[in-house]
């Protein structure tokens, strides 16, 4: 039989998710999928997907992100979902699926598509005309699990500020946005450290991980004075009754809250641009400031 691709909305919600489920191991919610698909900041995902005999074979979903490149809003999707039933994978789906979203968003105007992908895709994105970035490290360090003074602990609710200037590419997060990133329906707990006195200018965004068997504070963000941002870190891992912070950290990293630590692994970065003139500092990985509210796999 042919395979025929056609868009997302013409799928059914329930083949979607089933092929989600078995393409990464997981079962996927309609809940989760509204918060994520549906419900995010920056308007509804768009995607493709490949049917054979009306049994959905694979599909592909961009995200749209509030990226920014000097400060400016730029046309922007995170490329995820690629998700492939095991028995259809080989046939060339996964690069069918992004061609035509390539040219799709491409006829739209200058646009940035970024991934986080694995390793197994690298060929495949430089096939595709990407250009492969990173890895952007993953760091360990320790701090000192002490209470703080003047520090408050709540939901995450208070959104990074936006630092980005000229010559970087970041994610323009507001409150609006970081309540979306933070919702619980995608599958974790994060929690705010903040300095009171500061009014929520110098803070971490946060949740427990585990890493040698020890409870470890993996930052989703953090802003403001160093030192400060020190003592919301160590009123975070007494809160977690461990010294690790694990956050991401040197070359197309934001500023990390600790200077020193050890390195395990890190988030590989891949993306595409149309219009190369107007969105070349997104190819440099020096430009992008990224954080695991950007990185975690959970987008």
């Amino acid at each position: 039989m042919s395979v025929s691709i056609v868009p997302l909305e013409a799928l059914d919600r329930a083949d979607v998710l089933e092929v989600i489920g078995e393409a990464f191991g997981r079962p996927r919610s309609p809940d989760w999928y509204r918060w994520k698909h549906e419900e995010g900041p920056w308007g509804r995902s768009i995607g493709l997907g490949a049917l054979e005999g009306g049994r959905l074979l694979g599909l592909r979903l961009l995200l749209p992100w509030g990226l920014r490149i000097d400060g400016v809003p730029v046309r922007c999707y995170r490329a995820v979902e690629a998700a492939t039933r095991p028995e259809a994978q080989g046939r060339g789906l996964f690069s069918d699926l992004n061609r035509e979203l390539m040219t799709m968003v491409e006829a739209a105007g200058p646009t940035v598509l970024f991934s986080t992908p694995n390793e197994n895709s690298r060929r495949a994105y430089r096939r595709l005309g990407w250009t492969w970035l990173g890895p952007i490290s993953h760091r360990y360090a320790l701090v000192a699990p002490l209470p703080s003074r003047g520090v408050i602990r709540a939901e995450a609710r208070k959104a990074p500020p936006f630092t980005g200037t000229h010559g970087t590419v970041a994610t323009g997060w507001d409150e609006s946005s970081w309540r979306w990133r933070t919702d619980p329906r995608c599958g974790h707990e994060y929690t705010t450290s903040w300095i009171e006195s500061s009014d929520g200018t110098n803070g971490l965004t946060y949740r427990t991980a585990m890493a040698h068997r020890l409870p470890c504070a993996l930052v989703l963000a953090a802003w403001g004075r160093p030192d400060l941002v020190g003592r919301a870190a160590s009123s975070a891992a007494l809160h977690l009754r461990g010294p690790l912070v694990l956050e991401a950290a040197g070359e197309g990293a934001s500023k990390p809250v600790c200077q020193r630590g050890s390195t395990r692994g890190g988030s590989l970065l891949a993306v595409w641009t149309s219009h190369d003139e107007d969105l070349g500092a997104a190819r440099r990985l020096d430009c992008w400031q990224t954080n695991f509210a950007d990185l975690e796999s959970v987008l």
